[in-house]
């Protein structure tokens, strides 16, 4: 599989890691500031470090940080719209890319990621990021959608497609074509944003791409054809350095994201209301972008998901394999144990949320 960027490299485009800083997936990362003050919601796009920022509340903590967010149609937004943050001076910046955000953990300018995926783990074990997965958001959809002509599996030989480099899209797409009988290396991928891959699709710069919502649907709703449709694991993780040096913050961060999934299964219309109202899109579109596939904050400690201390995580596996996948790449020079996988699920926080140790 032949790789380009779109655009152009990004500036500060290192070849660290097989120039794996611009994909998408899901991480938490914030930095501490040394102001008591944070911001109000006021956007819903903004980019990492930079524009205008999503979000924020006071109370308990005078240390800000940032968290990232992926603009689609994810539970977060719900607690933003609903002020379900309001105990912590968090500031949630919308994000393309959980591997492109991860020097932004490494250096303690974010304290960690919503939404991330399983090769972002194994990129952060590779370059010696600290990194905890203290939540489980749950199952996404995502899609492959493709142009008119591609009709078949065997026409994807020699087409090109746009994915975040490095992100469990990419993962995923790369099994779909080994899987189908297609060498990967027969196909050119260009490193595309999702917000960008609609327009891309329709101009014939790609010839497809496998994606989450919302960037799937539109390119469907334009006239793409769905060749497949699987789901991933979305986790919510968080720095080592910024859980050593902030752990009461990092646990009410936790049990919020807590009172968002039980406010979710206790009446998920009002939580689809909120999030169509946070990100622009209708309610609709939100119940059909988000299934209810969220993990209850009871089942987060359980083997299925996070795992237990005699039980660990049926997970570890899939995450172990993306880490393999990234290595016969060549991405990355190291790829993750099951045993160091294991280790990077804490529990202690979920733990706490599903006892009723938060705070009131």
């Amino acid at each position: 599989m032949r790789m380009r960027w779109w655009g152009g490299r990004p500036a500060g485009w290192r070849p660290v890691i097989g120039g794996l800083l611009a994909a998408v997936v899901t991480v938490v990362a914030a930095g501490c500031g040394g102001t008591s003050s944070s911001t109000s919601a006021t956007s819903k796009s903004a980019s990492a470090g930079t524009g205008s920022q999503a979000a924020a509340s006071s109370g308990g903590s005078k240390t800000p940080f940032t968290v990232g967010v992926f603009s689609g149609p994810y539970l977060v937004w719900a607690g933003i719209a609903l002020h379900m943050f309001n105990n912590l001076p968090v500031k949630f910046v919308t994000i393309s890319s959980g591997p492109a955000e991860l020097p932004l953990l490494e250096t303690g300018q974010m304290a960690g990621i919503d939404e991330l995926g399983a090769p972002p783990l194994a990129i952060a074990y590779a370059r010696n990021v600290g990194l905890k997965i203290v939540w489980i958001d749950g199952r996404e959809q995502d899609y492959f959608v493709g142009n008119a002509n591609l009709k078949s599996p065997s026409a994807l030989r020699g087409k090109t497609f746009g994915e975040p480099i490095g992100s469990i899209a990419q993962f995923l797409l790369d099994q779909y074509l080994t899987q189908h009988g297609v060498n990967p290396s027969a196909t050119h991928v260009v490193n595309i944003p999702p917000p960008a891959m609609p327009a891309a699709l329709k101009s014939g710069e790609i010839n497809g791409a496998l994606i989450w919502p919302p960037a799937s649907i539109k390119m469907a709703q334009q006239g793409g054809t769905v060749l497949y449709h699987t789901t991933d694991t979305d986790f919510i993780g968080l720095s080592s350095q910024f859980i050593a040096a902030h752990p009461s913050e990092a646990q009410t961060l936790v049990c919020d994201w807590g009172a968002i999934h039980r406010a979710f299964f206790a009446d998920p219309a009002r939580v689809y209301a909120a999030i169509a109202k946070a990100t622009g899109e209708t309610v609709a579109s939100v119940e059909q972008l988000l299934p209810k596939s969220a993990v209850a904050p009871v089942n987060q400690v359980s083997p299925q998901w996070m795992g237990t201390p005699k039980s660990p995580s049926t997970i570890a596996p899939f995450l172990v394999s993306a880490g393999q996948w990234l290595l016969g790449q060549k991405s990355i020079p190291k790829a993750p144990s099951l045993s160091w996988v294991q280790s990077a699920f804490d529990t202690s926080y979920a733990q706490a949320v599903a006892g009723g140790s938060c705070p009131k």
